[in-house]
Formats: C-alpha cells, sequence, structure tokens
C-alpha cells in the first residue's frame, strides 16, 4: 500500500516532522510506485519510469532489504536504439543524497531534456555567494533597511539556506541529536 511505504520511507530518513522533507518523500513514493517498469536492454529489473522526454528518461529504483543501498536511487539516461536501451546515466541515491535526491535528479533531467535551459540554474557555489552578500549587505545597512525589506530579505536567505547542501559532518550531529546520541 502507498501509505505504508510513504510512512517506512519517513521513518528510514528520519524526516519526520519537518514538512518539507516529508513533502519530498511523498512525491518521490507516489512517482515511483505510479510509474510504469523501463525495460532496456542491460538494464537492472526494478526501475520505473516517472517521466520521459526528448530522447531521455528519469527513473527511479527501491533497494530491498537484500541489496547494499537503502532507500530509493534515481537516474537519468538517454535512449538508445529505439528506446531498446539507455546509456549516459546520472544517478543519485537517496542514501548519499538524502531526501533532495529526487529534485536533483528532476532537475538533471530537465536540462538534459532540454525542458530546461541551463543558463536559468543556479550552482551551489552561486547560492551560498548570494547567501553571503545579501547577509553583508543586511549587516552593513541595518539601519537604514524598513521592516518589511528586511524581512523579504530574511525570507530570501531562508529560501537559499533550503537550497545550500549541509556542511559535511552536520547531517551526521544532526540524525546523532535525533537519536539522543
Amino acid at each position: 500500500m502507498l501509505t505504508d511505504k510513504i510512512h517506512a520511507e519517513i521513518e528510514r530518513t528520519g524526516a519526520g516532522g519537518r514538512r518539507m522533507e516529508m513533502e519530498q518523500i511523498r512525491e518521490y513514493v507516489a512517482a515511483y510506485e505510479n510509474g510504469s517498469p523501463l525495460v532496456a536492454n542491460g538494464l537492472h529489473e526494478g526501475y520505473r519510469i516517472m517521466a520521459e522526454f526528448g530522447g531521455y528518461v528519469l527513473a527511479g529504483y527501491q533497494y530491498t532489504a537484500m541489496e547494499a543501498g537503502n532507500g530509493y536511487q534515481f537516474a537519468t539516461w538517454q535512449y538508445v536504439n529505439s528506446k531498446a536501451a539507455v546509456e549516459h546515466g546520472h544517478y543519485y541515491p537517496t542514501w548519499s543524497f538524502g531526501t533532495s535526491a529526487f529534485d536533483l535528479a528532476k532537475q538533471d533531467f530537465a536540462l538534459r531534456s532540454g525542458l530546461m535551459d541551463e543558463s536559468f540554474v543556479f550552482k551551489p557555489e552561486q547560492y551560498m555567494e548570494m547567501y553571503e552578500a545579501l547577509d553583508f549587505f543586511t549587516r552593513m545597512n541595518a539601519d537604514i533597511l524598513t521592516l518589511k525589506q528586511e524581512e523579504s530579505i530574511k525570507g530570501i536567505m531562508e529560501q537559499l539556506e533550503r537550497l545550500l547542501p549541509e556542511p559535511a559532518g552536520q547531517e551526521e550531529a544532526a540524525q546523532g541529536q535525533k537519536q539522543g546520541l
């Protein structure tokens, strides 16, 4: 049942109580469950199609308890031989990228398939530079900014924080706190 799989993934990731992560999990588990099987020469069974466009496919795979991975993996490939095979895969496992794996895979699919122009996408380093510039700007101009301007900048900075990868070690520390370590 879909809701059982969603709850199991929320439990596995420790996302309970974090609304944004829970929504991401609901989205990728539902997309996986509703996807049709991806059948391609040489491809491991179990991948499901989540989107197709422009000769590219976005697919998901759910790891079983017997496999080395844990959770889900998303991949984008280019179709070849009239969709009989796929090549040039980019992989995004949740055990490595966390709940943002699906968002990264969707972005990769949109760029590779031509649905989105790369010039409209910022890189993580650029997000960090924007965040630091806004932080510096607000500190240097605190006495002349209106409350509305401060709130607007604060909202932008919070949005940028959600887009930035967690510093190394911070994610593990957060996991330890949740588990009472």
